[in-house]
């Protein structure tokens, strides 16, 4: 008959086979379920998400303010200037949804050009022409002398605490002799109103912006190349006020 401790050290063998197998198959389970999860198909990553909202201003560290032609040239608003134009509080300028290529304009309103500050809560007032070339309305005065659908491609936009502007559009059409252009008004309390145009060129286009249109040492500024990124022409122009 086996002995009392023969039995005890049978028993402690076998206590030891079995957690040194169960241990095993702990990390054979574990390393199975660790290579199914990282997996590439599964698209699963450690990496957390960012989002970032499009009407969020850039961060001022990495804007350059210094580049730029000195103050924005006064240029005249033309005969089809209407007042009373609506506040966009979404930036959308297109809002009658007019056809014609996408256009996003984006900047920052500044006193000064030396050590330029952001002007927070600027108003800009848009107006332009249509992917055909026409005004809404083709005329002037003020907006109560319309009607409401024959009011488009005019609007208001108020730049953020940082100074910063967006404005959604479609790229104006050149017409008669003039280049693609926008007309704008910037307003900031305590200094006087500033009206200018900006001006666009693309290839192919047969109005070409000339010294009559904008001031030459101002000209290499105001005119503007888009760069196209995703089916929508972007351009950056900052306002330098006195």
């Amino acid at each position: 008959m086996r002995s009392t401790i023969q039995r005890c050290v049978d028993l402690s063998i076998f206590a030891n086979i079995y957690l040194f197998m169960n241990r095993n198959l702990l990390v054979f389970t574990a390393t199975l379920l660790l290579g199914a999860c990282s997996h590439p198909g599964n698209n699963i990553s450690n990496t957390p998400l960012t989002t970032t909202s499009q009407n969020t201003s850039p961060s001022q560290s990495s804007t350059d303010f210094s580049a730029h032609c000195g103050y924005t040239t006064t240029i005249g608003q033309g005969p089809y200037y209407v007042s009373g134009a609506p506040l966009l509080t979404d930036g959308n300028l297109n809002y009658t949804n007019l056809p014609g290529d996408t256009l996003i304009l984006s900047g920052y309103v500044l006193e000064g050009i030396d050590n330029p500050t952001p002007i927070p809560h600027a108003q800009i007032d848009f107006w332009q022409a249509d992917g055909l070339g026409d005004y809404h309305p083709l005329g002037s005065g003020s907006v109560n002398d319309y009607g409401e659908k024959e009011i488009a491609l005019r609007g208001i936009v108020t730049t953020d605490d940082k100074g910063y502007y967006q404005v959604t559009s479609i790229l104006p059409k050149e017409y008669s002799r003039r280049p693609r252009h926008m007309h704008v008004k910037v307003r900031v309390e305590g200094k006087p109103e500033l009206t200018t145009q900006l001006y666009w060129q693309l290839d192919g286009d047969s109005n070409r912006v000339t010294a009559s249109d904008v001031n030459p040492s101002s000209q290499p500024c105001q005119v503007l190349t888009p760069t196209l990124v995703d089916d929508a022409f972007l351009s950056t122009y900052n306002f330098y006020l006195r």
